[in-house]
Protein backbone atom coordinates (compact mmCIF):
# COMPACT_ATOMS: atom_id res chain seq x y z
CA UNK A 1 0.00 0.00 0.00
CA UNK A 2 0.77 3.19 -0.72
CA UNK A 3 1.32 5.69 2.33
CA UNK A 4 0.47 9.64 2.20
CA UNK A 5 2.73 11.74 3.60
CA UNK A 6 0.60 15.19 5.30
CA UNK A 7 2.14 18.27 3.59
CA UNK A 8 2.95 20.87 4.96
CA UNK A 9 0.09 23.09 4.42
CA UNK A 10 -1.72 20.33 6.57
CA UNK A 11 0.78 20.63 9.32
CA UNK A 12 0.69 24.57 9.63
CA UNK A 13 -3.26 24.35 9.74
CA UNK A 14 -2.75 21.58 12.90
CA UNK A 15 -0.30 23.96 14.52
CA UNK A 16 -2.63 27.16 13.77
CA UNK A 17 -5.37 25.37 15.52
CA UNK A 18 -3.90 24.02 18.65
CA UNK A 19 -2.67 27.50 19.21
CA UNK A 20 -5.67 29.07 18.78
CA UNK A 21 -7.19 26.36 20.90
CA UNK A 22 -4.72 27.31 23.82
CA UNK A 23 -4.20 30.99 23.24
CA UNK A 24 -8.32 31.82 23.41
CA UNK A 25 -8.18 30.74 27.25
CA UNK A 26 -5.32 32.32 28.53
CA UNK A 27 -6.01 35.38 26.50
CA UNK A 28 -9.80 35.30 28.75
CA UNK A 29 -7.84 34.79 31.62
CA UNK A 30 -5.49 37.84 30.84
CA UNK A 31 -8.54 40.09 30.16
CA UNK A 32 -9.82 39.28 33.94
CA UNK A 33 -7.05 38.93 35.67
CA UNK A 34 -5.09 42.19 34.79
CA UNK A 35 -7.62 45.09 35.07
CA UNK A 36 -8.71 42.95 38.75
CA UNK A 37 -5.03 43.57 39.63
CA UNK A 38 -5.08 47.10 38.48
CA UNK A 39 -7.85 47.88 40.54
CA UNK A 40 -6.38 45.95 43.62
CA UNK A 41 -2.83 47.72 43.08
CA UNK A 42 -5.66 51.15 43.30
CA UNK A 43 -7.04 50.05 46.19
CA UNK A 44 -3.99 49.56 47.81
CA UNK A 45 -2.27 53.06 46.88
CA UNK A 46 -5.19 54.77 48.77
CA UNK A 47 -4.76 52.79 51.48
CA UNK A 48 -1.75 54.48 52.00
CA UNK A 49 -3.24 58.15 52.01
CA UNK A 50 -4.80 57.01 54.98
CA UNK A 51 -1.46 55.80 56.84
CA UNK A 52 -0.32 58.80 55.96
CA UNK A 53 -3.23 61.00 57.55
CA UNK A 54 -3.73 58.76 60.67
CA UNK A 55 -0.60 60.65 62.70
CA UNK A 56 -1.99 64.40 62.10
CA UNK A 57 -5.56 63.87 63.05
CA UNK A 58 -4.34 63.88 66.60
CA UNK A 59 -2.32 67.01 65.79
CA UNK A 60 -5.06 68.65 64.06
CA UNK A 61 -7.03 67.82 67.23
CA UNK A 62 -4.82 69.31 69.84
CA UNK A 63 -4.09 72.30 67.50
CA UNK A 64 -7.85 72.82 66.90
CA UNK A 65 -8.34 72.60 70.82
CA UNK A 66 -5.98 75.07 71.98
CA UNK A 67 -6.28 77.68 69.01
CA UNK A 68 -9.71 77.28 68.35
CA UNK A 69 -9.01 77.02 64.67
CA UNK A 70 -7.75 73.96 62.51
CA UNK A 71 -4.52 74.13 61.53
CA UNK A 72 -2.89 75.62 57.83
CA UNK A 73 0.44 74.28 56.37
CA UNK A 74 2.34 77.37 58.50
CA UNK A 75 0.96 75.47 61.92
CA UNK A 76 1.68 71.94 60.51
CA UNK A 77 5.01 71.07 59.16
CA UNK A 78 4.17 68.26 56.64
CA UNK A 79 6.74 69.15 53.85
CA UNK A 80 8.53 65.67 54.74
CA UNK A 81 5.49 63.80 54.94
CA UNK A 82 5.14 61.82 51.81
CA UNK A 83 4.85 57.95 50.83
CA UNK A 84 5.45 55.68 47.88
CA UNK A 85 2.01 57.07 46.50
CA UNK A 86 1.59 60.27 48.20
CA UNK A 87 2.95 63.41 46.95
CA UNK A 88 2.11 65.75 49.26
CA UNK A 89 -0.26 66.28 52.78
CA UNK A 90 -1.75 69.90 52.44
CA UNK A 91 -3.75 71.19 55.49
CA UNK A 92 -6.53 74.58 54.45
CA UNK A 93 -6.94 76.12 58.12
CA UNK A 94 -10.28 77.75 59.11
CA UNK A 95 -12.67 77.08 60.87
CA UNK A 96 -14.22 73.63 61.48
CA UNK A 97 -14.44 71.16 59.59
CA UNK A 98 -10.66 70.88 60.03
CA UNK A 99 -8.87 69.24 56.91
CA UNK A 100 -6.40 67.03 56.14
CA UNK A 101 -5.58 66.44 52.38
CA UNK A 102 -3.62 64.42 51.10
CA UNK A 103 -2.74 64.60 47.18
CA UNK A 104 -1.42 61.90 45.34
CA UNK A 105 1.96 61.54 43.33
CA UNK A 106 1.09 62.36 39.83
CA UNK A 107 3.71 60.13 38.06
CA UNK A 108 4.63 56.44 38.22
CA UNK A 109 4.08 53.99 40.36
CA UNK A 110 1.06 55.63 41.24
CA UNK A 111 -1.88 53.95 39.28
CA UNK A 112 -3.34 56.69 36.63
CA UNK A 113 -6.53 57.13 38.06
CA UNK A 114 -5.39 58.34 41.52
CA UNK A 115 -2.38 60.81 39.77
CA UNK A 116 -2.78 64.24 41.31
CA UNK A 117 -6.03 63.28 42.90
CA UNK A 118 -7.47 64.31 46.47
CA UNK A 119 -8.33 62.72 49.64
CA UNK A 120 -9.33 64.78 52.60
CA UNK A 121 -10.18 63.67 56.34
CA UNK A 122 -12.30 66.15 57.55
CA UNK A 123 -12.06 66.52 61.53
CA UNK A 124 -15.34 67.79 63.49
CA UNK A 125 -14.86 68.63 66.94
CA UNK A 126 -16.98 67.04 69.24
CA UNK A 127 -16.48 66.86 73.36
CA UNK A 128 -13.92 64.33 73.41
CA UNK A 129 -12.25 65.37 70.33
CA UNK A 130 -12.55 65.06 66.58
CA UNK A 131 -14.82 62.98 64.44
CA UNK A 132 -13.63 62.03 61.23
CA UNK A 133 -14.97 61.66 57.96
CA UNK A 134 -13.01 60.80 54.78
CA UNK A 135 -13.84 62.19 51.34
CA UNK A 136 -12.74 61.82 47.59
CA UNK A 137 -13.79 62.30 44.05
CA UNK A 138 -11.79 59.20 43.20
CA UNK A 139 -13.31 56.30 41.76
CA UNK A 140 -15.24 54.23 44.57
CA UNK A 141 -13.43 51.15 43.29
CA UNK A 142 -10.38 52.74 45.01
CA UNK A 143 -11.57 53.96 48.07
CA UNK A 144 -12.13 51.77 51.69
CA UNK A 145 -16.04 51.29 52.56
CA UNK A 146 -15.00 54.91 54.94
CA UNK A 147 -14.35 56.87 52.36
CA UNK A 148 -17.55 56.29 49.62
Amino acid sequence: PVKKRMSGGTIALIVVAVGGVLLVPVAILAAIAIPAYQDYVGKAQFAEATMVAGPYKELVAAHHANAGTCPNDADINASGMQGKYVGRVEFPGGPAPCAITIVFADGEPTVAPLRGGRVSFLGTPTPDGMAWQCQSGLPDKYKPMACR
